[in-house]
């Protein structure tokens, strides 16, 4: 059964909190209404004996508003939007979430298929499967929720690429976003969903547009790791369309880990570029997203914690200098909240940023009394040194230069190859 999830707006008291509640939205003239929520039916269906396996999130993107510091909203009409995600494990049950998190007005989805990718905007044809929402073709995802859609039954590979295409005959606004995708979307006119060449001239986009999550059928051991941040989690500085953020590249050693099973262990990427813990900047701060993009994840097991550095540059560059204990609040905070949800934290230290457009020597000695009570407290489960591997041994408050992807903030490749292998492996068996 499909499922609808409120999930919370800026105006909302705290994000995420809602349940997700089984919905009626089948066509755009309908409206959805409460039922059994999704997380008891889980409860209720996946711990029987004889259960199918539960649903694992195996794919993510945390959604921000559309405005001017992210991507200015734009207007679709009678156009199909092609995007891409980048799974990590496999299965051969596939669902897919669609947020309107920052809508102010419900958003007609005329049709929503998915395929598996092929090059460029092209699809696998024989993959082709038609999207349902509580067996409905064209359906409304409410202001501020996110529909899960019905299963369809598609093999997908663990590492793969699959292809959401949503066409919307109506005028929608784009408000919900993703603004560093660091993947190609693109937009052509009319109905292309079940297309699997596109128009050479259709537009490209870097962003990612209501595109939520994608959930697979995995086996009943199975469990994800959630990497929670800021543009270092998000990628910013890799390589576009080639996955080479630190936690693409952790899913990859994951994958090929004799100890485990293969698709053992699932990764979601909640990172934001220009997000912070404590302030907003970019998005919610993580204090407010949490619920939403880690606690409410299905299959979620542990989250990596790597998070701050914005509250020190931007509270520096606006005049606004944050405190360690700050920080060390908020991280306190996190860590309460996802331990009584019987979840293990592992806290990473931030990155050397000297030569960065926001760096300041107050800032430095914050960062550097942040990274001690990390590394020191005790208060995470274990402690990812990201700082050690990525920094300049002759100059430990910058990037090693070929770890720098010229910024002096966001890693190279090479440097996001080096955060994914200082990640201890057996913390996740």
């Amino acid at each position: 059964m499909a499922a609808l999830c409120a999930c919370g707006s800026p105006g909302d008291t705290e994000v995420g909190s809602d349940s997700e509640v089984t919905g009626t939205t089948g066509t755009p003239e309908a409206s959805a209404s409460s039922g059994t929520t999704d997380s008891e039916t889980a409860q209720e269906t996946d711990d029987e004996p004889g259960a199918p396996p539960p649903w694992i999130a195996t794919w993510g993107s945390s959604p921000t508003e559309a405005n001017a510091a992210t991507v200015a909203p734009f207007v679709l009409e009678g156009q199909s939007l092609r995007q891409v995600a980048h799974i990590s494990v496999g299965g051969e049950e596939v669902r897919v979430r669609l947020a309107n998190t920052f809508g102010e007005s419900d958003l007609p989805v005329t049709e929503a298929r998915l395929a598996l990718a092929g090059e460029g905007a092209a699809t696998l044809p024989a993959s082709d499967r038609l999207l349902t929402v509580d067996g409905a073709t064209s359906f409304l995802i409410p202001a501020g929720a996110i529909v899960v859609s019905d299963p369809v039954a598609l093999e997908v590979p663990a590492r793969s690429d699959l292809s959401v295409s949503l066409y919307f005959a109506e005028r929608v606004m784009t408000t919900t976003v993703h603004a560093e995708a660091h993947q190609t979307a693109w937009l052509a006119s009319g109905d292309l969903g079940a297309a699997s060449s596109w128009p050479a001239m259709a537009e490209t986009r870097t962003s990612a547009f209501w595109l939520n999550g994608i959930e697979v059928k995995a086996p009943s051991d199975a469990a994800l790791v959630v990497a929670l941040g800021d543009s270092i989690t998000d990628g910013a500085g890799s390589t576009l369309d080639a996955n080479r953020r630190w936690p693409d590249r952790l899913a990859e050693r994951l994958l090929a880990e004799p100890a485990l099973e293969p698709g053992a262990v699932a990764v979601v990427n909640a990172g934001v570029g220009g997000n912070c813990v404590l302030r907003y900047f970019i998005g919610p701060p993580a204090l407010e997203r949490f619920d939403r993009d880690v606690l409410d994840q299905r299959g979620v097991r542990w989250v990596i914690i790597t998070e701050g550095i914005n509250d020190i540059g931007v509270g520096s560059f606006l005049g606004q200098p944050v405190a360690a204990d700050e920080l060390i609040a908020g991280y306190l905070e996190l860590i309460a909240r996802a331990h009584a949800r019987g979840l293990l934290v592992y806290g990473g230290t931030l990155l050397p940023y000297e030569g960065a457009y926001y760096y300041s020597e107050d800032g430095e000695q914050v960062r550097q009394a942040v990274n001690e009570w990390i590394r020191t407290s005790g208060e995470y489960d274990a402690v990812i040194d990201f700082d050690v591997v990525t920094r300049d041994p002759d100059a430990p408050a910058r990037l090693l230069p070929e770890y720098d992807a010229g910024d002096h903030l966001h890693p190279s490749d090479a440097g996001y190859a080096a955060m994914a292998n200082a990640v201890e492996l057996a913390l996740f068996w």
